[in-house]
């Protein structure tokens, strides 16, 4: 996917809480934006939180044009700001969420490595 020219790989995790995290990584595998946000409701399966404020505005729009999520089907309060709850595309759900692997993810305690996708 691309996020303001810059071509970024996705890599698929979860919170401790068990819901779906994105993680962009740039193409040194440098960390460049965590996309998502736990929240404290219930989500589905195939559900994320968007984070699509402060300095990751637009990021919710890449992610709907690169066809990894569907458009916000509903919207969450959390704190000041407003959270788009977006669904993952079948595609990269199956492919990518559906059997988390249960060992941490490097550098980060409350993350678990479920996926890694980028563009050919």
């Amino acid at each position: 996917m691309t996020h303001k020219q810059t071509k970024l790989a996705i890599e698929f995790c979860k919170y401790q809480n068990n819901q779906n995290c994105m993680k962009l990584l740039d193409n040194e595998n440098n960390l460049y934006a965590v996309a998502t946000v736990a929240v404290g409701f219930a989500l589905q399966q195939d559900e994320v939180a968007v984070k699509d404020y402060e300095e990751n505005s637009g990021i919710l729009k890449s992610l709907v044009d690169a066809r990894v999520l569907e458009y916000p089907h509903r919207h969450i309060s959390q704190g000041f700001v407003t959270i788009p709850i977006c669904r993952i595309t079948p595609y990269y759900f199956e492919k990518y969420c559906v059997e988390p692997k249960t060992h941490p993810f490097p550098n980060s305690k409350d993350l678990k490595y479920t996926g890694y996708f980028t563009e050919n």
